[in-house]
């Protein structure tokens, strides 16, 4: 949240009408200012979807240091292929 965000929320929450809280009882005045607060910060800063690309994803390797160059490494690559996406080969 930058400070234009936080400019524009605080212009929001100063906006609002709190004269109903002392009227409520604790537990539904919290309910209100709460789902005001919200409504305040969907309007100032909307949550962004993102999309990140998969050749972007740092992944940690998987298998030992030691099997980089070993036959069975390389069978497990072979069999990932073979397996149905759900089976456990397959995760690696």
């Amino acid at each position: 949240m930058n400070d234009i965000t936080f400019n524009k929320l605080a212009e929001l929450l100063q906006q609002v009408n709190r004269s109903f809280i002392n009227s409520l009882d604790i537990d539904e005045a919290y309910s209100k200012f709460h789902e005001t607060f919200v409504l305040c910060l969907d309007i100032a800063a909307p949550e962004v979807n993102i999309t990140i690309p998969a050749h972007k994803v740092e992944r940690e390797t998987w298998y030992a240091k030691g099997m980089k160059s070993s036959r069975t490494l390389t069978k497990l690559f072979k069999n990932k292929g073979k397996h149905p996406p759900e089976h456990p080969a397959s995760q690696a």
